[in-house]
């Protein structure tokens, strides 16, 4: 509020009224209401996940509610710190609504829930496996595979597993046996993937370990798991693929002749030209039973394909069929597809 009051001076004289007020109004609003927040963690053992929330209300209201969902469908509303129970491990999320006065806010955590063992009714322990290393580049760089077992440990146990992959086992990595013991008194045992040199691939390859059934324990879960081999970072291999077949399986004469189709992989590169080297096989003679074929034919630049003719010379000697094999042999700037041969049938004389 403003008040003007006039003073008396020898050159006026001061009326009525000699004051007046004016009123200058509040334009500050107060600051919204901030939504609430919840923070929350999740221990999860042997398939129940007990979360603990703290809460924090940044307006001068109260919270409202709390609404739970889980990731295996199920929800709980207005719940503080429920222990929710999933029906099998694996990964889920859990999130949290709440909602006050400044409007809702939502936070949400992963949760991973692994199944305890349960008692074997024999006595026997149960085995599980998990990558505890899980990358592997190079001998000084090596992956582990963890064994571990519940329940006594009296007496070793030995546990059989199998593997597999890209990478094979004794080339790729050094040779591990198919299976490890667990000492007596111990809980677990490694598997260690020792890669023999550089990777083969230029991109990452896994190494799959899974347990198998044996004598004096039981397989729980995790039951298998993965450890990536480091790949080399070298550009692909960019060599065509190459494959035959028959596209025209029988012939009978010089006018009826017969077609092996020698062709690139689709999707693959044909920018350039490519000599494809083959053998023959059969019966029949090359140069003898049909006219002479080179042992080599090329696809040009631009195209997928080539065709290789078996053009038969006079009638069959046979009074039976017989047929000409023509099978793809390895060369320079290509890798042999499959099928890798196919048959031609010459027509008996009859």
């Amino acid at each position: 509020m403003v008040v003007l009051t006039l003073s008396p001076n020898d050159a006026y004289n001061v009326g009525v009224p000699n004051s007046a007020t004016i009123v200058i109004a509040d334009d500050d609003q107060p600051p919204p209401p901030q939504p609430p927040t919840a923070n929350f963690t999740a221990s999860p053992t042997s398939g129940n996940a007990a979360l603990t929330v703290q809460f924090t209300d940044q307006s001068s209201g109260s919270i409202t509610s709390r609404d739970w969902n889980f990731g295996d469908g199920s929800s709980h509303s207005s719940a503080q710190s429920p222990s929710h129970t999933y029906n099998t491990a694996g990964d889920y999320t859990a999130t949290l609504t709440v909602t006050g006065s400044g409007g809702s806010n939502s936070k949400s955590v992963a949760i991973h829930v692994t199944t305890a063992p349960l008692p074997s009714p024999d006595g026997r322990t149960w085995v599980s496996v998990v990558a505890s290393d899980k990358r592997a580049s190079g001998p000084g760089d090596i992956g582990v595979f963890t064994i571990t077992r519940a329940g006594s440990t009296a007496t070793a146990v030995t546990v059989k597993y199998s593997l597999g992959g890209t990478p094979q086992n004794g080339v790729d990595y050094q040779t591990l046996p198919g299976s490890v013991t667990i000492p007596a008194g111990a809980t677990s045992a490694d598997v260690k993937v020792i890669p023999t040199g550089g990777s083969r691939w230029p991109i990452d390859k896994d190494v799959y370990l899974m347990l198998e059934q044996g004598s004096g324990y039981l397989v729980g879960t995790p039951n298998f798991d993965t450890v990536t081999i480091t790949g080399n970072g070298q550009p692909a291999d960019t060599r065509t693929w190459v494959s035959v077949v028959a596209s025209d399986s029988r012939a009978s004469g010089p006018g009826d002749i017969g077609v092996f189709t020698i062709s690139r992989r689709a999707g693959g590169s044909t920018a350039t030209a490519v000599t494809v080297n083959y053998s023959l096989g059969g019966t029949p003679l090359n140069g003898v039973d049909y006219q002479t074929l080179p042992g080599t034919v090329t696809i040009p630049a631009g195209a997928a394909s080539v065709q290789v003719k078996l053009i038969p010379i006079g009638n069959s000697r046979w009074p039976i069929d017989k047929e000409v094999y023509l099978m793809l042999e390895q060369g320079s700037g290509y890798l042999v597809d499959t099928p890798n041969y196919a048959i031609v049938t010459l027509a008996g004389s009859g």
